[in-house]
């Protein structure tokens, strides 16, 4: 009790997770058709008996293949299998085409193997004409990625990547961990011996926080840069920061100043916080590469309700309500990143309070997965 009227005087928001009971969960996860789900030791699902295949079609971008497009991410990582009910088995075809000179024709889509139940997924500026998305892969359930800015609301896809309460509403998917962190994940884990590799919890952390992020994508990002290159810190624990100017692709690249990817994941690991600012999109790969190496996001109140898009004025992000579902996550939510110091002073002080904190936000996070991934298979079980 002594810790909550220190947050509270401290105006420190950890929002507590309400309405995920367990038996919600369990009943979200494995509801809605089949058998259910049969969980493995590392609390992932085997495929049920009758589980079925839904074709994943990701659309190529011009000449670039969809192994550059970070925004698809969600399907090349475990995600859909470890938070998945069990009840279909998701089939990646890579680089699939858009029929550009479409006329609906049965036979070329026979000719393709292209078959119910599936998907296909496309981005803006690549086949975002619906009728012509739909002409090439009439069976399918569609879904946009990339459109950070909400452009393709009132087109009628029937899945969108990033929340808006705008328009009418569709199924979502979330970002989840980009692909090449979650790859660099992976081999930390490997080169720990993944059966001995436990989450180290908050209290035995290097840094108290990072600050790994590019400052391009939103002003506000700058002027957080800013503020912690002054050097106005006064922890207990050091910091980690790498701020690029400039976003790039690729992380991995020589030609950005960004972190490499197996260097980040090493520092979020180690990290108690992660400060995730928003960029083009309150909603970032940072929550969830966060959450995933034990972190605990950070981020401003104007960050979480998506008033930060312009500088100087507190304009609603064309994405409206982008991050609802996190509203009820035990996540860090400040009123301004000028708490941010004496908001993690007192949190340090109270490393019981850091563990449970992060254990709180671990089942959150699994639970709310869960079920949103349950929903996701719903689309395709009618």
């Amino acid at each position: 009790m002594r810790a909550c009227k220190l947050s509270m005087q401290k105006r420190i928001y950890v929002v507590i997770l309400i309405g995920l009971a367990v038996s919600s969960i369990l009943r979200l996860a494995g509801g809605g058709g089949g058998s259910g789900a049969i969980w493995r030791g590392d609390g992932t699902p085997t495929q049920t008996d009758d589980a079925i295949d839904v074709a994943v079609y990701l659309l190529q971008y011009k000449n670039y293949t969809t192994t550059r497009n970070p925004a698809v991410s969600v399907f090349r990582t475990d995600v859909l299998r470890r938070y998945g009910t069990g009840r279909v088995n998701f089939l990646l075809h890579e680089n699939a085409k858009c029929n550009f000179e479409c006329t609906n024709d049965v036979e070329y889509n026979r000719s393709q193997h292209i078959l119910a139940p599936c998907l296909a997924v496309t981005r803006p500026s690549y086949c975002d004409d619906h009728e012509l998305l739909k002409c090439t892969y009439p069976q399918c359930k569609t879904m946009i990625t990339n459109d950070e800015t909400c452009e393709f609301t009132n087109i009628p896809f029937d899945i969108r990547q990033y929340y808006t309460t705008d328009g009418p509403q569709r199924g979502y998917l979330p970002l989840g961990p980009r692909i090449d962190s979650w790859i660099s994940f992976q081999r930390i884990q490997q080169g720990l011996g993944r059966a001995q590799f436990v989450t180290p919890p908050s209290s035995e952390r290097k840094f108290a926080f990072n600050a790994i992020f590019s400052q391009s994508t939103n002003p506000e990002r700058q002027n957080l840069a800013r503020m912690i290159e002054a050097g106005s810190m006064t922890l207990k624990l050091p910091i980690f920061s790498s701020m690029a100017k400039e976003w790039h692709p690729d992380a991995n690249s020589d030609q950005t100043e960004q972190l490499p990817t197996d260097e980040y994941m090493g520092v979020v690991l180690d990290s108690v916080f992660t400060l995730s600012p928003a960029g083009h999109n309150p909603e970032c790969f940072r929550l969830f590469e966060a959450i995933m190496a034990g972190s605990i996001p950070l981020l401003t109140r104007d960050d979480l309700l998506g008033n930060s898009y312009r500088e100087g004025l507190k304009l609603p992000h064309p994405c409206a309500n982008a991050l609802l579902h996190w509203y009820g996550a035990p996540i860090i939510v400040l009123d301004s990143w000028d708490d941010l110091n004496s908001t993690v002073e007192t949190l340090l002080a109270d490393p019981g309070r850091l563990d449970e904190i992060q254990n709180k936000l671990q089942n959150w996070y699994d639970g709310y997965m869960r079920m949103i991934v349950a929903k996701f298979e719903d689309e395709f079980l009618g």
